[in-house]
C-alpha cells in the first residue's frame, strides 16, 4: 500500500471531486488564492505552504490545513448560511476520513482543530479551516527512496 503525501492529497482530491457540494479542489499555497481566477464555489483548499510532517517510530504524522469556503455577499446577508453549510462540509470530511481509515491507509485525528476563516479580495469568502492531523505508517525502508 502506498503511504505517501501524494496518496493523501489525491485521496482528498478524489473525495472532493465526488462530493455533491464541492465545486473546486485546490492544493497549493493559500497565498495563490486570488479572486480574479474566477473559481467555482464552494471550494476545498489544501494549503501546501503550511503542511507540517513529523516522524515517529513507524508513524508519520502530517498536519495539513484544509479550508472549506464559499462566497459571501458584500452586505454579509448570507454569512450565516455560508458558515453553516461549510461546517456541514467539514463534518462530511471528518466523518469520511475518521470512519474509513482501514480502506484508505491513513486516518485523521478525531480531535482535528476547526476554526472560522474569512478572506476579502474582489470576493469575500468565509468558511472553516480544519487543521487535520493525519497518521500513516511508514516502512523505514531505504529501498523506497527514489534513486537519482
Amino acid at each position: 500500500m502506498e503511504r505517501s503525501l501524494s496518496k493523501i492529497i489525491n485521496t482528498f482530491r478524489t473525495w472532493a471531486g465526488t462530493h455533491s457540494q464541492i465545486a473546486t479542489f485546490e492544493s497549493k499555497p493559500l497565498t495563490e488564492f486570488v479572486a480574479k481566477d474566477q473559481r467555482l464555489y464552494p471550494l476545498m483548499w489544501l494549503d501546501y505552504s503550511a503542511i507540517a510532517p513529523s516522524a515517529g517510530y513507524g508513524v508519520w504524522t502530517v498536519s495539513i490545513p484544509i479550508y472549506f469556503f464559499d462566497r459571501v455577499e458584500r452586505d454579509y446577508s448570507n454569512i450565516d448560511t455560508v458558515m453553516s453549510s461549510m461546517l456541514l462540509l467539514v463534518d462530511d470530511f471528518l466523518t469520511e476520513f475518521n470512519d474509513n481509515h482501514c480502506n484508505i491507509g491513513f486516518d485523521i485525528d478525531y480531535n482535528a482543530g476547526v476554526s472560522p476563516w474569512m478572506l476579502e479580495f474582489e470576493d469575500i469568502v468565509c468558511g472553516w479551516q480544519v487543521n487535520a492531523s493525519i497518521r500513516t505508517g511508514f516502512s523505514r525502508d531505504e529501498n523506497k527512496i527514489p534513486k537519482g
